[in-house]
């Protein structure tokens, strides 16, 4: 603790530094008056240096580091968040804890209903702290201030919970969705054969989700055909000239498969390529990205979409998410370009708040990237209201996101070249069980900038599309800027953009290329870090491009807001 005192000699307006420094304490605020100090320490003690108009304190005609600590008991419930030093007295100011209000902070919250509220921890417990229930018997459990169900471990509310294929209705009972079976909803059908059967794909694959994934020796839609027979040159041969005299349909289906198997052979040794190099050090760790289908095992689905399926499963031991690629999107040599772009990309990336890339893998017509494993969903399913897995987070947790969010993408656009995500949103942002941290990820349309090049052309998702894309203008990272704003307005109003409006794609491109923007309710605003939130939202989605903030100075502004709700 540094400061200084005016000295009382002979008139002299010197001003004398005093430097107090007591061992292992640490300070969190402090205040000066004419001729004293005070300092508040983490552990609520008072340190006074020099002497008030009452003459008490200590000595100020000394430079000496007299120190006098003054015990303070914080009442209960409530922190010391500033003091105010002036000429007779020193001042502390206090607020209520989180989760406590009241004339004297006597009230508390579970999830943030009260106490004495009767559909506290969902009607099935009692509140007896701040977000602390005990629930009426064994078939509920508490978590974060509510009282759910479980379900073989899992709460009801929970995204794996019945396997993700039904609901909780009870403890330990699910309720399964059409064509899913089990105890736990663990098992699908193929082929009239339950998943966990040992005959189900012929013996030779894993039924998963509906579908057969083969071992590396069979194909076919069911694993019935050894993949020798497809590979055996003379067979191959022969069966050609068979299919040259027999009905053209028949032909091009083989030149179809065939073609398809050299298409994959190929892929294989192009990424083979791009992912090993020559130095015999780097070699065995740059291997290691060329993952051997057999070593996958895969568990539940996670995502479902037009990319594919995204499925919870483990790589040696370890638990990873497994991307498989829609089959039909990479069927000619042209779509492997872009799962190659892809892979390239993400095996380049290096970040805390990236989604950490592990290996990919070309089994039959499947392109499989296997990922770090990110336990807590999208923010799409967690932000949003309407979702099932709502869950409730307050400023300050959205802040230490939206801040993970932020510096992710500080890195992508400080790498030479800088890389533009062209798809950043709440779907594209995954958090781990906690909600604590968040990743950036799903690189599938993302591109380099070239300061030489523009790039043009129309990418994104609906509502995040920046003004100058959907004006078919030159754009760079300022673009992922734009998305950035719509992020910040849907982690505060928890609704996705525009959804109040029931338009269509076309209506909400031409309200964003006029400068329109979702419209944030006014008692969303509460106070100067609301205030500070929504002018950095605004900024960061400008209709000029030149006009919005850098990533970085982004995380900046993110940090004094977060600063602010502590003041």
């Amino acid at each position: 603790m540094v400061g200084g005192v005016a000295s009382s000699y002979n008139n002299d307006a010197r001003f004398i530094p005093v430097c107090i420094n007591p061992k292992g304490v640490k300070f969190k605020t402090i205040s000066a008056g004419f001729d004293h100090l005070a300092a508040l320490d983490i552990d609520n003690n008072l340190y006074f240096h020099g002497k008030n108009a009452f003459n008490q304190f200590g000595n100020t005609q000394s430079i000496r580091s007299d120190i006098l600590v003054r015990s303070f008991d914080t009442p209960v419930n409530k922190s010391i968040i500033s003091i105010f030093t002036g000429v007779h007295w020193t001042y502390l100011s206090m607020t209520c804890n989180a989760g406590h209000y009241g004339d004297e902070c006597e009230r508390y919250t579970c999830a943030g209903i009260d106490y004495s509220n009767t559909s506290v921890c969902s009607g099935n417990g009692a509140c007896i702290s701040y977000d602390n229930c005990i629930c009426k018997n064994e078939n509920y459990t508490s978590s974060h201030g509510t009282c759910t169900t479980t379900c073989f471990g899992l709460n009801e509310f929970d995204n794996r919970v019945c396997s993700s294929r039904g609901v909780c209705v009870n403890l330990d009972q699910c309720k399964c969705r059409e064509s899913t079976f089990g105890s736990e909803c663990d098992q699908t059908m193929c082929y009239g054969i339950l998943s966990k059967d040992p005959n189900v794909c012929n013996a030779h694959g894993q039924c998963i989700d509906y579908e057969c994934f083969c071992d590396r020796k069979y194909i076919g839609s069911d694993c019935s055909v050894h993949f020798i027979h497809l590979l055996y040159p003379p067979l191959i041969t022969l069966l050609v000239l068979a299919l040259v005299i027999a009905t053209p349909p028949i032909l091009k289906l083989t030149k179809r498969i065939y073609k398809q198997h050299k298409l994959n052979k190929k892929m294989v040794t192009l990424l083979e390529e791009e992912l090993l190099v020559k130095n015999d050090e780097l070699e065995s760790i740059n291997r290691s990205y060329l993952i051997d289908f057999d070593k996958l095992s895969f568990d539940q689905v996670m995502a479902k979409g037009a990319f594919g399926v995204v499925f919870r499963g483990s790589y040696l031991n370890s638990p990873v998410a497994i991307k498989v690629l829609e089959s039909k999107m990479h069927q000619e040599e042209g779509d492997f370009d872009a799962f190659e772009s892809e892979v390239k990309i993400m095996k380049s990336l290096r970040h805390l708040n990236i989604v950490q890339f592990m290996g990919v893998c070309v089994n039959q017509n499947k392109k499989i990237i296997v990922t770090e494993l990110m336990e807590g969903s999208s923010l799409e399913n967690i932000l949003l209201k309407n979702r099932s897995t709502y869950v409730s987070l307050s400023l300050q947790r959205k802040l230490s996101l939206l801040t993970d969010i932020a510096l992710g993408m500080t890195y992508l656009h400080s790498i030479d070249p800088p890389l533009v995500h062209r798809d950043l949103k709440l779907g594209n942002v995954l958090v781990d069980k906690s909600i604590k941290r968040a990743k950036v990820c799903d690189f599938g349309i993302s591109k380099f900038f070239q300061n030489d090049y523009n790039m043009t052309g129309s990418v994104g998702t609906a509502g995040y599309i920046a003004p100058e894309i959907i004006r078919n203008e030159p754009y760079d990272t300022s673009c992922d800027v734009y998305s950035f704003g719509i992020i910040m307005y849907e982690f505060l109003s928890e609704k996705m953009a525009y959804s109040d409006e029931f338009v269509s794609i076309f209506l909400i491109a031409e309200k964003v290329k006029s400068g329109e923007r979702p419209i944030l309710d006014e008692e969303l605003v509460v106070g100067r870090p609301h205030a500070e939130y929504v002018a950095l939202m605004n900024d960061c989605w400008q209709n000029n491009k030149y006009e919005r903030p850098t990533f970085d100075q982004v995380t900046k502004r993110l940090t004094i807001i977060k600063d602010l709700l502590t003041v």
